[in-house]
């Protein structure tokens, strides 16, 4: 991942779909299609129930995670 993709990513608002960058758009349809627990139609509408919230806040935290592992040594 190129370094302004995870800087994208680190300012990302779950909210407003996926973010705009290449494949990430794939990605995410690919987690909507493995997990039925989540619900992508309501992601459209911009709704976030309780199970997409917590994935994608815990999804969220990980890149947040490794941005902090990684940012002295950038």
């Amino acid at each position: 991942m190129h370094y302004t993709d995870l800087q994208e990513l680190l300012e990302w608002d779950p909210d407003e779909g996926a973010p705009r960058i290449e494949g990430m758009e794939d990605f995410f349809l690919d987690i909507f299609s493995e997990y039925e627990f989540l619900d992508r139609d309501d992601w459209n509408r911009g709704d976030l129930h309780e199970d997409n919230d917590k994935f994608f806040e815990g999804f969220k935290k990980g890149i947040e995670a490794f941005w902090n592992k990684v940012e002295d040594l950038i």
